[in-house]
């Protein structure tokens, strides 16, 4: 069942489209005749209105007829004429079409350079308003390449400029694709703080078209909230509008995404109509995508219904349809839901034929992706290769012409002295020739007799080479398998959002499982309410061995919690004591030395109070007013400056057998404050070497940087976070497992 979103539909629809060159600015859009702009080209009057005519073709064939290679080319008309008058708005239209049109057949490595160029006139111009749409089309290549902090940088750009002109349609236009990126990073709550603000503007200002978008890109971010009811509600507004205004692409869409709801919500009685509206009006249309995606869906339905005859014929109506359009996902859905319904009628062998079938086009459009991926990066390598060329070019075509003639005159001599040569080289050659024949034919017994020799060696390697790639691919999906093992015994986030307000995890694994692991849990409070427990740990080793540490030391501390100990140190004394007890039977004669570095935070949120035990790794608490009096145990460093760092140090032991192991772990507590931002480490960040000299981080440079970004809102912070690291290890190797934990209280 395949979600199909407004998102990519509204980029092209309002930041492309009557938005992207304000076709009235030359005449109005009933005026616009293809007809009568053409008849304006055919007369070569070489003006400014000929390149204002080309340009209007180009924008209209293209983003409206989805001519893209006719589009291109008469906005390369438009841009050698524009050169030749030296008009300069006509050469900054030209170069945003011929922009758009790179865009849209996804070429956008040329796209950006062309976007670029028009930038640079739009300034030189003061055109603020095509500026910011020049901009905004920028952020939404960026944004179709997955770049989203780019993107976002170029929106809020876009939104600045806009803002100043008091342009609203813009503004909305800008919350909405702003909104679009934080919906793509599961950033929901910005997602629909951004679309919200982009709704009041499209009511305010009257924007059907508009208003329905926005109302169906809130009911995609419900849908993955699992907000279906909601969800539900926004679509029933979009369609509405969508009737009203006739827009069938958006009335199918919308008909789409309420069965999909449906569906989730079990309701199936209410999901086939959708989905009945939905294909009689694609088939009236012949819109193929939407009929085979309607009867697939349907046939998904009916087998939920255990109506199997009907789904069967259903999903084997709209199967050819898909084919024939080569949507892989659409067919491997087919097949996938063929296969769930032979099973049920108990046709195991004709089940198997399909599972079959549907993990082949799985993997067809896995491979088609990334082939996608493969071209992208090829077309960015042609265009700094091209931009490379064209700056020797001018230089290189003068060289030529001056030795053009110099050769034309020699050429004949040439001629004439290489027939003779080539007479002479021919009778050597064919001395030659003879003589090797003789050879030759000798020769071939031999090397017949090699070949087989060769062959024979050739089919033991490759029988060795595909034993080789059978046992890497098991040891590689086992370990795939216990990452999925491991993550679903670190703290979901679903008892994160419940628990926290704001919060971040950047969780680095240096190998696909990890040492490092965060867990969370309930405890009781002294006076009987629940309060929220939550480790940051850093187990002994990383990779598979990591791995297995840590959920022996998760293990550990789920049995401390049942046991019903309630402090930190409590918890901590009694997981450490299990872990010692659990490794002395490694068979060796002192017991394994095994164990974890970590901090256990205990939050009661209700009395703001915090209680801490940590074993080698520190808690710091960033505060805007922090005193020394409100900490019972740890350091608050003298600086009377906001924000201000609160450590609250750890025990210099681990949580596993030590010299220590006997030594009680200290119980720190501090007097929480509204917007306190509390940080949890583990050393993997701190001990990275990387930078321009290949050394380590440290701890001191992180705590500076966490102080620095802490009254950012935690989203932002963990781009910052990773975008540090990212640069910090360059081509360098990454050396441990990495977690920080943000919490806002």
């Amino acid at each position: 069942m395949k979600k199909r979103y407004f998102i990519l539909l509204f980029f092209f629809l309002f930041s492309f489209a009557p938005q992207s060159w304000n076709l009235s600015h030359y005449c109005s859009a009933q005026e616009i005749k293809i007809d009568s702009l053409l008849m304006v080209v055919k007369k070569q009057l070489h003006d400014t209105n000929e390149v204002k005519a080309l340009n209007l073709l180009s924008e209209k064939i293209g983003w409206r007829v989805g001519n893209i290679d006719t589009a291109l080319h008469l906005a390369n008309q438009a841009l050698k004429l524009s050169n030749l008058l030296d008009y300069k708005q006509g050469r900054s239209r030209a170069f945003g079409n011929i922009g758009l049109s790179y865009q849209m057949e996804g070429n956008y490595p040329l796209a950006l350079k062309y976007y670029f160029l028009t930038t640079k006139i739009r300034e030189e111009l003061n055109d603020k308003k095509g500026l910011a749409i020049i901009i905004n089309n920028i952020g939404n290549v960026y944004n179709l390449q997955s770049n989203y902090t780019e993107a976002l940088k170029y929106y809020f750009k876009a939104l600045k400029i806009r803002e100043e002109i008091k342009d609203k349609r813009g503004i909305s236009d800008a919350y909405t694709c702003i909104g679009n990126v934080y919906f793509h990073q599961l950033n929901f709550n910005e997602a629909l703080q951004y679309h919200f603000k982009a709704l009041e503007i499209k009511k305010e200002i009257n924007e059907k078209i508009g208003l329905a978008y926005v109302y169906g890109n809130i009911g995609n971010v419900y849908v993955d909230q699992k907000k279906y009811t909601e969800a539900l509600k926004h679509f029933n507004l979009s369609l509405n509008i969508c009737k009203e205004i006739a827009d069938t692409s958006g009335i199918l869409l919308n008909y789409d995404n309420m069965g999909i709801c449906y569906i989730e919500l079990n309701e199936y009685e209410k999901a086939l109509p959708n989905y009945q509206l939905m294909y009689n009006i694609a088939s009236k249309l012949d819109y193929k995508w939407d009929i085979a995606s309607s009867l697939i869906n349907m046939g998904l339905i009916y087998f939920k219904q255990h109506k199997l005859m009907l789904a069967k014929e259903s999903v084997l109506k709209g199967l050819p349809i898909a084919k024939e359009l080569n949507v892989l996902d659409l067919i491997s859905e087919g097949y996938n839901y063929l296969m769930l319904i032979e099973e049920a009628s108990g046709n195991y062998k004709e089940a198997l034929d399909y599972n079959i079938l549907y993990n082949a086009y799985k993997d067809s459009l896995f491979s088609a992706e990334k082939a996608k991926s493969v071209v992208q990066q090829q077309m960015q390598y042609d265009f700094d290769k091209q931009r490379t060329a064209d700056s020797i070019k001018v230089d290189e075509e003068k060289r030529l012409r001056e030795i053009r003639f110099s050769e034309e005159k020699k050429l004949n001599q040439l001629i004439i002295i290489s027939g003779f040569v080539v007479l002479i080289i021919v009778s050597f050659f064919s001395i030659l020739i003879y003589n090797r024949f003789r050879i030759t034919k000798r020769q071939n017994k031999i090397i017949a007799q090699q070949k087989i020799e060769v062959e024979n060696q050739k089919l033991i390697v490759e029988s060795q080479k595909s034993l080789v790639e059978e046992k890497h691919k098991e040891i590689t999906d086992s370990i795939n398998y216990a990452v999925r093992i491991q993550r679903a015994l670190l703290a979901s986030k679903q008892i994160l959002d419940a628990n926290l307000k704001e919060y971040f995890v950047f969780f680095k694994p240096k190998d696909i499982v990890s040492g490092d692991f965060y867990w969370a849990s309930h405890t009781l409070g002294e006076n009987g309410h629940s309060n929220f427990a939550l480790v940051t740990a850093d187990s002994t080793g990383h990779g598979v061995p990591g791995a297995i540490m840590s959920i022996l030391n998760i293990a550990c501390l789920n049995e401390a919690v049942k046991e019903g100990y309630k402090m930190p140190n409590e918890i901590l004394d009694r997981t450490r004591s299990e872990v010692i007890k659990v490794l002395q039977r490694d068979g060796s004669v002192e017991g394994g030395k095994d164990g974890m570095d970590c901090s256990l935070c205990i939050y009661d949120f209700k009395n703001m109070m915090l209680w801490v035990a940590a074993a080698n790794n520190p808690v710091w608490i960033v505060r805007t007013s922090a005193t020394s009096t409100d900490v019972h145990a740890g350091d608050t460093q003298n600086n009377t400056n906001l924000p201000e760092l609160i450590e609250l140090k750890p025990d210099k032991m681990p949580i596993g057998k030590h010299d220590k192991q006997d030594i009680p772990f200290k119980l720190q507590q501090i007097k929480l404050q509204k917007d306190d931002v509390i940080y949890t480490i583990t050393d993997g960040f701190p001990d990275q070497f990387g930078g321009v000299e290949g050394k380590k981080f440290k701890v001191k440079k992180l705590r500076e940087l966490l102080v620095s970004i802490s009254s950012l809102p935690l989203s932002e912070q963990y781009q910052i976070i990773e975008s540090t690291f990212n640069n910090w290890v360059g081509s360098n190797e990454q050396i441990d497992d990495v977690t920080i934990i943000g919490v806002r209280v």
